[in-house]
């Protein structure tokens, strides 16, 4: 990859900005929300941290489902771009990047979320287990999944990503930083943070969607530099 250019890191920052909002509208809307139309819920309100939806009536298991819905539209939604990725020998062009930062973005923020969450207590997944039997094995067990689900994503997607970095140390170095801390950083670290902040569900979100944003997609940051 050559030097790059403001218009390249601009370029990269717009489809950053596109990458987690697609992801973060398929974890709310399509998994919470969709979730929540089939099990006979009622959508109620929906914002970039947070999926309210109406579940009086609902057994356990369907509020369980809700839970889990967004993890699962992350992980079918990154699977999808992943498959879908067009081919690219040399030079990487913005429509394959922009599938591959949507398969990242969707991918590590399921199984990362999926890692984060129970370990850390908080979230769907904590919200998933309390009233499970054996919480500790069920914390265990789902952070143990979302860890191998994670590494096997960066694997996958550091093989991708690896022909497009360059030869040179200092050029592979570069180019790392660019594909993937410009979007983490300035967009997920930055922008849907504040996103989230100005929810008006309370601060208990702006922590869960960190989990989700930040806590998941910390994984991309293993992009090869020597």
């Amino acid at each position: 990859m050559k030097t790059p250019t403001r218009s390249t890191v601009m370029t990269t920052l717009a489809i950053g900005v596109v990458a987690y909002f697609v992801a973060t509208a398929g974890h709310e809307g399509v998994g919470h929300g969709g979730v929540c139309l089939i099990v006979g819920g009622k959508a109620l309100r929906m914002s970039s941290a947070w999926f309210d939806c109406d579940k009086q009536g609902s057994s356990e298991w369907a509020v369980r489902a809700i839970k889990a819905g967004g993890t699962v539209a992350n992980l079918l939604l990154g699977t999808f771009f992943l498959a879908t990725m067009p081919r690219a020998p040399g030079r990487p062009s913005n429509r394959w990047y922009a599938h591959w930062l949507l398969a990242a973005t969707n991918l590590f923020m399921g199984a990362g979320y999926l890692m984060t969450s129970p370990f850390g207590n908080h979230g769907d997944w904590a919200d998933f287990i309390e009233g499970l039997s054996r919480p500790l094995l069920w914390r265990i067990s789902l952070t143990l999944t979302g860890a191998v689900l994670s590494a096997a994503a960066l694997r996958v997607l550091l093989r991708r990503l690896e022909p497009h970095l360059g030869a040179e140390l200092s050029e592979r170095v570069t180019a790392a930083r660019v594909l993937c801390w410009v979007p983490y950083g300035a967009v997920g670290g930055v922008l849907f943070s504040i996103a989230a902040l100005t929810n008006a569900e309370g601060m208990q979100f702006v922590l869960s969607s960190a989990l989700a944003t930040l806590g998941g997609t910390f994984f991309w940051h293993g992009s090869p530099r020597g």
